[in-house]
């Protein structure tokens, strides 16, 4: 009654969005290699609130689980972002309350799955030198809206579960009080048990570029 997603291939598009994510990936990585001389623009003291945001592309798949047998969508590369509000008393640390999401499509033969996912998450900011390179993980409720049609089936359900993420990046001050850089971010919602499945997780891996303002 319900089998693993097979995706058609998106020759074009998934080669564009490939090309982007790995673009992103290698700036990331740029960046972590510059010298402290070429990234100190300006000061990195942290004092009251915080405003956040980022988008880029994220590679999105579903692992569900039934009595029988667990499966799982090929990953879909597609956009992703969210925004966070915190609060920062020191160079070393930041608190916040953020919403993250995303929406795919994933499509075989004879079966269509759609997913719209979105995770509200305390997360906690650590800048180990107190400026540029950072990690972070959160952890809080997420929502989910699933479907899945496989005639003459039909799944559906709208329900929660808990969230928490990972990750990673390098900001650089653009402006005294703006800051702007990329991240790398693992993100996972699980919800439990409910009719036809016994659970089912949503995944994302994001490369973002952020922006923030102190």
């Amino acid at each position: 009654m319900f089998i693993q997603s097979n995706p058609i291939p998106e020759t074009g598009g998934m080669t564009m969005r490939s090309f982007s994510f790995g673009t992103i990936l290698w700036g990331l990585l740029g960046i972590t290699c510059l010298p402290a001389s070429a990234l100190d623009l300006g000061g990195h003291d942290r004092d009251g609130t915080v405003i956040g945001g980022n988008v880029g592309l994220g590679r999105n798949d579903v692992q569900y689980f039934t009595p029988a047998f667990a499966g799982t969508t090929d990953p879909q590369i597609d956009l992703c972002g969210g925004l966070s509000l915190g609060w920062a008393d020191s160079d070393a640390m930041l608190i916040s309350l953020a919403i993250y999401g995303w929406k795919e499509g994933f499509q075989g033969q004879g079966e269509q799955m759609t997913v719209t996912a979105f995770n509200g998450l305390a997360e906690l900011t650590w800048f180990p030198g107190g400026e540029g390179f950072w990690i972070r993980g959160g952890f809080g409720i997420g929502y989910m809206d699933f479907a899945l049609a496989r005639l003459p089936y039909l799944i559906e359900f709208k329900e929660t579960g808990w969230a928490w993420s990972a990750g990673l990046g390098y900001e650089l001050r653009i402006q005294p009080n703006v800051a702007a850089g990329l991240a790398y971010d693992y993100r996972k919602l699980q919800v439990d048990a409910f009719p036809d499945l016994d659970m089912t997780d949503a995944r994302s891996h994001c490369l973002t570029v952020n922006l923030r303002f102190y």
